[in-house]
């Protein structure tokens, strides 16, 4: 088409508005073996599709399962930087769990006094019953965290870091309903917070990679 077939309601127009040119200028025609035929004004292009996937504004990744802002996918090395890190943590998280269940039983007897002092009602034998049941639950619990824990790290699956924050945040939950009871676990309280948080980061990192294609992560 020549410059004298172009409308005049598209002469003078700048080259920047050729994007909205051509998405309300547009002429659908219908062949007919039933396929469609795009026609544009002269010298304008239909925009650019967005990239796959879509790269949205800076913020947080794990946030994007909520509808919010996402970052770029992260590179396999950086990936397995977070997770040594997110290594680093468990390992100190186990160190602290260790200590403080030594402690525990170290100072079972003045815990258990203090109880009988303040609920004289409950004999001394069924104090002691419900120390040992709730350390046995404890250890139990422990067990299925720090095991979930290394082997989100060591397979890298997204289900099996969605697994381990469910376990993290039950801990969470049990801890804040009986901090009453014991006030002494806050740094563990702290550290099993942080690890909750990052693994929900590693599991939507870790999807965000899935959609590229991209080496092995294993080294």
């Amino acid at each position: 088409m020549q410059d004298h077939d172009v409308p005049k309601a598209f002469k003078g127009l700048k080259p920047t508005t050729g994007d909205e040119l051509a998405t309300c200028c547009a002429v659908y025609l219908e062949n007919p073996d039933g396929t469609y035929s795009l026609g544009l004004p002269p010298n304008l292009q239909l925009p650019s599709p967005p990239s796959s996937p879509r790269q949205r504004l800076p913020g947080s990744p794990f946030l994007g399962e909520l509808g919010g802002t996402t970052l770029p996918p992260l590179s396999p090395a950086a990936f397995l930087q977070h997770e040594r890190l997110m290594t680093g943590l468990l390992v100190l998280e186990l160190v602290v769990e260790i200590a403080y269940l030594t402690l525990l039983c170290h100072a079972s007897r003045h815990s258990i006094h203090e109880v009988a002092m303040a609920y004289e009602a409950l004999p001394l034998e069924s104090l002691w019953s419900l120390f040992w049941v709730q350390l046995a639950l404890q250890i139990g619990y422990l067990k299925l965290y720090f095991c979930v824990g290394f082997s989100a790290v060591s397979k890298h699956k997204p289900r099996i870091y969605g697994f381990f924050s469910n376990v993290a945040l039950g801990g969470i939950v049990i801890q804040v309903l009986f901090s009453y009871m014991n006030k002494s676990n806050i740094f563990v309280f702290a550290l099993r917070l942080f690890c909750y948080v990052y693994a929900r980061f590693l599991r939507s990192a870790l999807l965000q990679l899935a959609l590229q294609p991209q080496p092995d992560l294993d080294v």
